[in-house]
């Protein structure tokens, strides 16, 4: 109602369309004001702004009700924060991977690029030798769909590494891996809770290798896949 006051801790939840239409639509309003004198549809959006967790900052352009309210730069800072806190514990596989003479770069050390190759060699190493599975002659292969990489600290040649695998989700016809990189004790097989250096992000879809399209998960793989469920934390 005109004139009305408010304050900001009662909430309409985008109750009325034309709030909804301007949360999604204004990028900053004024929130610490007493709500006297606006219109109901600015009372309401500002009513159902919620805190942002990362940055402390009122998100306006989420939803409220949802797990995670925060703005777009905010959900990378909070999966940035989480990937950070990972260790070599939190991944079911750990497989041991070597590193060459020409991985360091004119930086002094392991280029950014190497770091793919090493999560390539270490899932295809591992489902190859648990498996049997051969990419010269197999009916199925896993090509690449999307891999990402976050980097934490440095690893250069020839520091012993190991890569984690975890599987994260396994479809009908694709698989995602949380991966990450971790130096090993020199001297030491105990790799149980190391601190993470890299943490990949990898999808593997299977193809018809004379078709090229989507084809089931062989189920000997799919079985190995089941057995490196992701146990750590979910981000």
């Amino acid at each position: 109602m005109p004139g009305e006051r408010r304050n900001a801790t009662t909430r309409c939840g985008f109750t009325h369309r034309r709030c909804y239409r301007i949360g999604f639509s204004t990028n900053s309003l004024h929130l610490a004001a007493p709500t006297q004198s606006r219109s109901r549809a600015e009372r309401c959006l500002i009513e159902a702004a919620t805190w942002c967790a990362p940055c402390g900052k009122r998100c306006t352009s989420a939803r409220r009700g949802a797990d995670t309210p925060t703005h777009p730069h905010c959900q990378n800072m909070a999966m940035t924060i989480a990937e950070r806190s990972l260790r070599s514990g939190d991944f079911p596989v750990h497989w041991p991977v070597l590193t060459r003479w020409t991985d360091n770069d004119m930086f002094g050390h392991l280029n950014n690029a190497v770091y793919y190759a090493l999560f390539d060699t270490a899932i295809n190493a591992w489902i190859g030798t648990r498996t049997g599975a051969d990419p010269l002659t197999a009916a199925r292969l896993a090509v690449v769909a999307e891999s990402g990489c976050r980097y934490f600290s440095e690893l250069t040649f020839p520091d012993p590494l190991a890569v984690g695998l975890a599987v994260q989700r396994v479809g009908r016809t694709s698989v995602t891996y949380r991966l990450g990189v971790f130096q090993t004790p020199k001297g030491s097989s105990d790799t149980g809770d190391l601190p993470v250096a890299a943490v990949g992000h990898w999808v593997h879809v299977y193809v018809d290798r004379d078709q090229r399209r989507p084809a089931p998960i062989p189920e000997a793989i799919r079985a190995l896949l089941e057995s490196a469920r992701s146990t750590g934390q979910a981000l």
